[in-house]
């Protein structure tokens, strides 16, 4: 009998006109991920845990809008987020050595039965809602 070959896998791509679902196979982030540009882009982390050593676990700008549903953030900056980014985070929790939320330009946050633990800090015409105050 000769050696097993490997088959290989081809990946198709698709184009999709909705917003972009993250979820299932990678659900554990070790790096910065970014939302920053492009009006009406949303992008959707559902039961993600987020272990980032340095800088912030979330990156909005742009206009873009990103939801957190469930998801464990511990990183020395939570979110980050400017130039009229928007980002929803309903349940799961969020720990940050540094800043929970650094927040400027009229960017948006808000918090739905999150546990935070970190420094909100607002600039400019930013805005942090649902924040438990302790």
């Amino acid at each position: 009998m000769g050696a097993t070959r490997p088959t290989p896998l081809v990946l198709l791509g698709l184009l999709t006109l909705g917003p972009l679902v993250v979820s299932g196979c990678e659900n554990h982030v070790s790096s910065t991920r970014q939302c920053l540009g492009g009006s009406g882009t949303t992008e959707t982390y559902t039961n993600y845990t987020f272990d980032i050593e340095t800088g912030p676990a979330v990156e909005v700008a742009g206009n873009c809008h990103v939801v957190l549903e469930h998801c464990t953030i511990r990183a020395p900056q939570g979110i980050r987020v400017s130039e009229g980014g928007r980002v929803t985070v309903v349940g799961g929790s969020l720990v940050a050595r540094e800043a929970a939320v650094i927040a400027s330009d009229n960017a948006r946050v808000s918090f739905d039965g999150t546990g935070v633990v970190g420094t909100i800090l607002r600039t400019g015409a930013a805005t942090v809602s649902g924040v438990p105050t302790p």
